[in-house]
């Protein structure tokens, strides 16, 4: 069972200790607690819109970030692939025998490695 005083400390942590005693005054103060409680649900409210809000942006944001992915991979691939025609194509990689034929000097200086 939570107690006024771990209302209190839990506020105090969380608004300040000004706040936190602003707070209890204007409960104090306020002789409608139907008015309070309307406020205390819109308050709630519009804390639950916003987090909707924000995770309808965040979904959003996924779906932006997969397409991107799925460009950039593609893009990927179609580089890989153009890459590899094109040392078909000059005959610089033999993929038999998985050597370079690029005619250099010494096989670690090779620019086609």
């Amino acid at each position: 069972m939570t107690t006024a005083i771990d209302v209190y400390e839990s506020l105090k942590l969380k608004l300040g200790e000004k706040e936190t005693r602003e707070l209890i005054e204007y409960i104090e103060k306020s002789t409608d607690i139907d008015t309070l409680k309307k406020e205390i649900i819109s308050e709630l409210m519009k804390v639950m819109a916003t987090k909707e809000e924000l995770f309808a942006t965040t979904d959003e944001l996924k779906k932006e970030i997969n397409k991107i992915w799925n460009e950039l991979y593609k893009l990927r691939e179609e580089i890989t692939k153009q890459g590899a025609d094109l040392r078909n194509e000059k005959g610089v990689f033999d993929h038999a025998y998985r050597r370079c034929l690029h005619p250099c000097c010494e096989p670690r200086f090779c620019p086609s490695r």
